[in-house]
């Protein structure tokens, strides 16, 4: 992250870190509330926890998705271990869901419709 030329990888990581706080705050104030506890204090601080980790939540994407090209550009091997492809193939397909089975090296998706075929070399702008 620290060499990187684009500072979307530092923002993503940020990003997360910030949802991660907001859903704690979320849940110490949900415990508070349950228990009847510090209730004007747990309202207000769930109130703002919930705003805050909306927001964050919808940008995410966006960051990430930003964050993808520029890794696309100066790292195109990373986007390949992303995607969990072990050797160079033409028309590889982006999975939306899936998981990299190391040992077989390929990647079990749950259902072909949710892998893009040769969409890894379409990542647009």
């Amino acid at each position: 992250m620290v060499f990187n030329p684009h500072d979307g990888a530092v923002l993503h990581a940020i990003t997360g870190a910030l949802i991660q706080g907001g859903f704690l705050v979320l849940s110490v104030s949900a415990f508070y509330l349950l228990k009847n506890k510090y209730v004007e204090f747990a309202q207000k601080s769930f109130a703002v926890a919930l705003i805050f980790v909306t927001l964050a939540s919808l940008a995410q994407p966006l960051i990430g998705h930003q964050h993808a090209h520029v890794v696309r550009d100066y790292q195109p091997g990373k986007l390949a271990a992303f995607e969990g492809l072990y050797e160079s193939t033409e028309n590889a397909p982006l999975y939306m869901f899936g998981y990299t089975n190391r040992n077989e090296k390929n990647v079990w998706n749950c259902h072909s419709r949710y892998a893009q075929p040769a969409y890894m070399g379409r990542i647009e702008p």
